[in-house]
């Protein structure tokens, strides 16, 4: 069921079904599980130079500010252009609203040089020499630049100085790239522990016994699950929101995961006594407001009326509940860093994968000893072969794994 996953990213809108304990218990359709005490890993981010130097350089762009002239364009201006491209006559490629920073690099050296001493209103003609490296298509042809110029900016970028830094909280730019970093440490210790309370929720969800559900509950659940697309959709009009379309059983599968999880959480919040305080409730909004697009915690009510709100934070009390009684495993958040997979002090990013002669179309090169098969080939249980030892993706959580097994997917 694929496209579950993608509806992960709007079951917050469908949190108004969490109303807390208010309406009642659930005794007769839960039977809880083991729930303390379960092992997650707790990812742990070390904040770096350069993500400080990222996040400072994002805080500039956010403040940088442009002003339409009638003047040439010259060096540090913006420019808004239109253009079609040919290539040997034949079309290659074309934007109406494209945005050129002159002397930044981001574009072909041709059209920034053309660009400069142009005015809005003007056109030109530009040829380019696509580089060598260019898709192999195209690479080392003469690409034809229709361009149209239609606004020209002045650009003010704010300079990383004291007074930047005071206006943003520090009093020097040592201050600011300090508190810069206290700020994103905190960001990724919470990210890290919303997301490793989560995953204990699933987990203890899963050793819970579930029979059945009030219709009431469902019908509640069924129409806030309708509200919440038709929100996202007026929200976000040119979305896609036929990618969340679902068959009618998975729908209804969905519909019952959020169901069991009220349920669930309601559940633990009564057998811990655990309910949301006005303290931790006018926390909630505060922090929350923001991230679910709304002016101010008034806004915030107002949108999504306090009861749904206050589902919310308990959602997120039993959560940490959860995670603060669980056996939690500290392990590096080693994105983009080295993996064991290709051997000790291999950096992903530096790899030329064609040159290992690595070919991910082929999934036969996670090792040679792996045989992968397809499913939908075995007809029968007797394909199996006895040899074969079936074990699940999921389960596997070191290449290492895979050394002493035929995986079949």
């Amino acid at each position: 069921m694929k496209k579950k996953l993608l509806l992960i990213s709007i079951a917050v809108l469908a949190l108004g079904m969490l109303s807390g304990c208010a309406n009642g218990t659930y005794s007769d359709y839960i039977t809880l599980g083991a729930y303390k005490g379960l092992e997650v890993e707790l990812l742990v981010t070390e904040v770096d130079d350069e993500m400080v130097e990222d996040e400072i350089q994002m805080l500039i762009d956010k403040k940088t500010t442009s002003k339409e002239v009638s003047t040439a364009a010259v060096e540090g201006n913006s420019v808004n252009i239109g253009f079609e491209s040919t290539v040997n006559g034949e079309e290659f490629d074309s934007m109406d609203d494209y945005e050129v920073f002159i002397g930044t690099g981001e574009i072909f050296e041709e059209i920034e040089t053309a660009l400069i001493g142009k005015k809005a209103g003007d056109t030109l003609t530009v040829d380019v020499v696509l580089p060598d490296d260019y898709e192999e298509e195209f690479a080392g042809e003469t690409a034809e630049f229709e361009i149209t110029v239609k606004t020209v900016s002045e650009v003010s970028v704010p300079e990383l100085n004291d007074e930047f830094a005071k206006e943003n909280g520090s009093n020097t730019v040592a201050e600011f790239r300090e508190a810069t970093k206290e700020n994103l440490i905190a960001s990724h210790e919470m990210e890290n522990r919303d997301n490793a309370s989560y995953e204990v929720l699933l987990m203890a969800m899963e050793n819970a016994t579930f029979n059945g559900y009030p219709q009431e509950l469902y019908d509640e659940s069924k129409k806030e699950y309708d509200r919440s697309l038709q929100e996202m959709g007026e929200r976000y009009p040119d979305f896609d929101m036929s990618m969340f379309e679902l068959s009618e059983d998975d729908e209804k599968e969905y519909i019952e995961e959020m169901v069991n999880e009220k349920m669930f959480v309601v559940a633990v919040a009564e057998a811990e006594r655990l309910d949301v305080t006005p303290e931790e409730y006018r926390y909630f909004l505060s922090s929350n407001y923001e991230y679910f697009e709304a002016a101010s915690t008034a806004d915030f009510e107002k949108d999504y009326t306090k009861e749904t709100i206050m589902g919310m934070a308990l959602l997120d009390k039993v959560s940490f509940f959860l995670l603060d009684h669980a056996k939690i495993t500290e392990v590096d958040d080693i994105a983009g860093e080295d993996w064991d997979m290709f051997g000790d002090d291999v950096d992903i990013e530096e790899m030329d994968f064609e040159d290992e002669g690595i070919d991910f179309e082929d999934e036969e090169f996670l090792d040679d000893d792996i045989e992968v098969i397809e499913l939908d080939d075995l007809t029968d249980e007797e394909d199996f072969d006895d040899d074969i030892e079936v074990i699940e993706l999921d389960d596997i959580t070191d290449v290492d794994d895979t050394d002493e097994a035929e995986t079949v997917e």
